[in-house]
């Protein structure tokens, strides 16, 4: 059973947001059902203080991530040259961890599930990512990248957007791959609703800064709108290394265009969504199921959401979609929301309480050690 069998949950990041907060959920449901619960990290991060904060054991063992740095020839092929030993240090780890079964977080980390399946282990994959298949080249990429889930016994995909994009690569995995949609994971932790912001129209986007996140679909919404009817917006996150660039160019463009935008960096959840009445999920690739549409709901917020990926999953009919990587389907949707009657308001921040029930850690715990189990 899943609570008796030891398990190894691996990594592929040590971020705080999206799939790497999916993990310390998982670690801690884990953990909760019994001890033998450990946590191996690619690198030290954030993420490793909330495994700590918990009480789970971890430990640091650098992988071969695939990452877009791998395209850089230098960087290749120091990260192929660090394999081997990497190989033997995984090795190591497995046989460390006696009898357990593998769960491996996303697909970026190739080498995990190879070697779990090598050595017989039990092996589960959680997939978090739409790769999609637009042109010859993106679908050979995906056939390459999904290919290691046949090394799994299970593969949870978080929506059936991630599922129908796994299965298109490779048709043969119908039978292994399940969808276990994201869920309120923070109810317990939340006393009420967050109450809505003073001034309604106030915009907020919390998650990482990047051009795949659109913050800068917001701004260009924005700043088409009359001035006396723009509202302020709170981008709440950070960038990752290499994309400071992409912040300098928000910054650049609000101040051009003389929008109110606000930049304080990464916030508790709390925090991040007190930062305004409006939550905007603009991503402007197919979005799998990201936390932040959920968390929303959960707080009662009005939320506006691109129509992409599992988005439309998650927010069902409880908030607004638009048009992904499109400002004026975007301003269209600001203009609605400005437009709402209080009693309008009322229903939809109703209807964003009732989906996050809908979406409960219960039932999704509930599904999760049915995969496990099976």
């Amino acid at each position: 059973m899943a609570e008796l069998r030891p398990w190894l949950l691996i990594a592929a990041a040590a971020d705080r947001y999206g799939a790497d907060a999916m993990l310390v959920y998982v670690a801690g449901h884990l953990r909760d059902r019994q001890p033998r619960v450990r946590v191996v990290l690619p690198e030290d991060g954030p993420l490793r203080e909330l495994i700590a904060e918990r009480g789970i054991a971890h430990e640091v063992s650098p992988t071969f991530v695939l990452r877009k740095r791998l395209a850089q020839p230098a960087f290749g092929l120091r990260e192929l040259a660090r394999t081997p030993a990497r190989i033997v240090r995984h090795v190591r780890l497995l046989r460390a961890a006696t009898g357990a079964a593998v769960y491996v977080n996303t697909v970026t980390v190739p080498l995990w599930p190879l070697l779990a399946r090598a050595a017989g282990r039990p092996t589960v994959i959680h997939v978090h990512e739409i790769l999609g298949g637009g042109s010859g080249r993106a679908r050979l990429v995906r056939r390459a990248l999904y290919v290691q889930l046949f090394a799994a016994g299970r593969v949870i995909c978080v929506s059936d957007a991630v599922r129908r994009d796994v299965l298109a690569a490779w048709p043969r995995l119908a039978d292994r791959a399940v969808t276990v949609l994201n869920a309120d994971f923070e109810a317990v932790a939340r006393a009420e609703p967050l109450e809505p912001a003073p001034d309604a129209r106030d915009l907020v986007v919390v998650g990482r800064l990047s051009p795949r996140k659109g913050q800068h679909v917001v701004l260009e919404a924005i700043a088409g709108l009359d001035p006396a009817r723009r509202p302020s917006v709170a981008l709440v996150g950070t960038v990752f290394t290499g994309y400071e660039w992409y912040e300098t160019k928000l910054r650049e463009v609000a101040a051009e265009h003389g929008i109110d935008a606000r930049f304080p960096g990464y916030l508790p959840k709390e925090e991040g969504f007190a930062a305004g009445a409006v939550v905007v999920v603009p991503s402007t690739v197919p979005d799998p199921a990201p936390l932040v549409v959920i968390e929303a709901l959960a707080r009662g917020c009005v939320v506006l959401a691109a129509r992409t990926g599992g988005i439309p999953e998650l927010l069902g009919s409880a908030g607004i979609l638009f048009e992904p990587d499109d400002a004026g389907s975007l301003r269209a949707a600001l203009v609605q929301v400005a437009e709402l009657t209080a009693a309008q308001r009322r229903d939809l921040r109703s209807g964003a309480l009732k989906r996050a029930g809908e979406l409960s850690a219960t039932a999704y715990w509930d599904q999760l050690d049915a995969v496990l189990v099976g």
